[in-house]
């Protein structure tokens, strides 16, 4: 991408945050456009499985987190959240829940024995690295349980676990987030309204610019 396009899909980014649509432009990235995106990936691997899957996935891991998620931050800079996530994180909860979690990765690396690569591991560190809820939701819950199974010793919000999917060694953080229930750290999302033109605007920048960066 170079910085005539940039400067270009800016302008377009700033006509739409100051319309009517642009609160509501965030919402739309997180609920619209990123599954999207999420699920042209997914499409270059859902049918693999055992080592080929992990080769592939580590490559689509590569792609996603050196060139696509840069470039979502370049161009959606310009949108300030309310939102306890960033654009980049919310890309990587989006990567977690539509990629990783949608393929049969725990088949994979049972065939493997949970020996992965270096790129394998960074993947699952980086994405359990991301609090996009207290406490954590299932998907976060099932990462770590994954992830537990990948290093050893694992510390995670269960526990602490040694080589198993079950912590050896329970936490009190389940039990404390279970009495500050009523204090919910997640935000409601507001309702999404958005005009049809600006729709088709902000779907035709994403794509493009994930097709740009596959292309590239």
């Amino acid at each position: 991408m170079n910085p005539g396009e940039l400067f270009s899909l800016h302008e377009n980014i700033r006509n739409i945050l100051g319309s009517k649509t642009g609160p509501f432009i965030f919402d739309y990235y997180k609920q619209e456009l990123l599954p999207r995106g999420m699920i042209i990936l997914r499409e270059n691997i859902r049918l693999e499985e055992g080592e080929k899957l992990l080769v592939m996935l580590e490559e689509i891991w590569n792609y996603f987190f050196k060139k696509i998620l840069p470039a979502l931050e370049a161009i959606l800079y310009l949108i300030k959240t309310k939102e306890i996530l960033t654009v980049r994180q919310t890309a990587l909860v989006s990567f977690r829940d539509f990629i990783l979690l949608k393929i049969k990765i725990e088949e994979a690396l049972q065939k493997v024995n949970y020996k992965v690569s270096p790129g394998i591991k960074h993947m699952f560190l980086i994405l359990q690295g991301v609090n996009d809820s207290y406490p954590p939701n299932k998907n976060k819950l099932k990462l770590e349980s994954i992830l537990a199974r990948i290093i050893n010793p694992f510390l995670g919000f269960r526990g602490l676990y040694q080589g198993g999917s079950e912590p050896v060694i329970l936490s009190m953080e389940p039990a404390i987030a279970a009495r500050r229930k009523s204090a919910d750290w997640r935000r409601i999302s507001r309702p999404l309204s958005v005009q049809p033109q600006q729709v088709e605007t902000l779907t035709e920048l994403f794509i493009n610019a994930l097709r740009k960066q596959e292309n590239s």
